[in-house]
């Protein structure tokens, strides 16, 4: 997989990162995930915004926390049809605005 991963491509970022979030064949490491979220959510990747935005919203896997960032990031991969983002958005209170 590390070479898929090297040029970028932002489905093997984001499955590393679910490997390392969970343990699954690598070592549990929640910054590494938050990592290979970032760099696959910055490639486009809708999956990889959910995970990321939901890391921002909460400050957790190494990221401050920048709650209406994570929230717009949330919102765009639901808008791009992933479920997990839906159901969050359905289950959490948006952030409030100032």
């Amino acid at each position: 997989m590390k070479t898929s991963v090297e040029p970028g491509y932002a489905p093997a970022l984001y499955a590393l990162g679910v490997c390392c979030d969970i343990g699954d064949l690598v070592g549990k490491d929640e910054l590494k995930a938050g990592y290979f979220f970032e760099r696959a959510a910055k490639l486009g990747y809708s999956k990889a915004k959910f995970e990321h935005g939901r890391n921002l919203f909460y400050g957790s896997h190494g990221f401050d926390k920048k709650s209406q960032l994570g929230w717009q990031l949330v919102q765009d991969a639901a808008n791009e049809h992933v479920e997990d983002a839906k159901e969050f958005i359905r289950n959490v209170a948006p952030p409030h605005r100032t």
